[in-house]
């Protein structure tokens, strides 16, 4: 009998126990993850870039961009990826091929390039200095591996920030915006054909290398430190 009291006491205390432990699963599972999820971080995951930046009006407008989507393209938008996107899992972003206006001697010749303006969330000020550092030195890195490498700083309120341009194979023009501002980086690859008549002072486009670079780092990146950091004051 008292085998049995034993017995009925000992199983008694494990349900207990097991119910204890499966009280304190549900509790875990029942938000405590998603309480601890940075918001700055959560809002910017869900951004559709090209909305936040305006479908990237003020580049079409600099560049005299006239077609997205291909080298021969006629009006159209860029397009956005999401967060998790397979060629940069870490950014989520806004742009497209494009075709650029050409004018003078080299109206027919059609220029082509590429364009990702990129935003990386992170979930700390340490995270972005890091995730800023990494990009700003792959950048510099292929820099250097083509012709007149250049770097500019970035204008604007950023934490820290860099442009470089260079040229490449065919002479193709390339450039790279990198800027951390708090917890996110803003990052912009852009590549473009040969400026022919560049040397000559008579630019097939409606803009010199020398002249895009300084604008991207004096202009265009000030304003999108503003924009973003203007949306993201609205969650904290």
């Amino acid at each position: 009998m008292n085998r049995f009291a034993k017995t009925c006491t000992a199983a008694v205390a494990a349900g207990l126990l097991l119910s204890a432990c499966n009280t304190g699963a549900d509790a875990s599972d029942d938000g405590s993850d998603a309480a601890a999820e940075n918001p700055v971080y959560a809002a910017m995951s869900a951004w559709n870039v090209c909305e936040i930046l305006g479908n990237l009006q003020p580049i079409t407008d600099e560049m005299a961009i006239e077609g997205w989507g291909g080298t021969n393209a006629e009006g159209g938008e860029p397009g956005p990826s999401e967060l998790g996107n397979t060629f940069d899992p870490d950014a989520m972003g806004c742009g497209s091929l494009l075709n650029i206006t050409s004018g003078g001697d080299y109206v027919n010749f059609g220029g082509g390039g590429e364009l990702k303006v990129k935003l990386v969330p992170t979930e700390s000020a340490d995270q972005a200095a890091s995730a800023y550092e990494e990009r700003a030195a792959a950048a510099q890195s292929s820099g250097s591996g083509g012709e007149g490498l250049v770097e500019l700083p970035l204008e604007g309120g950023w934490d820290q920030g860099v442009l470089y341009g260079w040229t490449g194979s065919a002479n193709a023009h390339y450039l790279e915006v990198i800027g951390q501002s708090g917890q996110w980086v803003l990052h912009i690859q852009l590549n473009y054909d040969h400026n022919f008549g560049e040397e000559d002072g008579e630019p097939a486009y409606s803009f010199t290398s020398d002249e895009l670079e300084e604008w991207f780092a004096g202009t265009y990146a000030a304003e999108v430190e503003q924009t973003v950091n203007a949306k993201i004051a609205e969650v904290q």
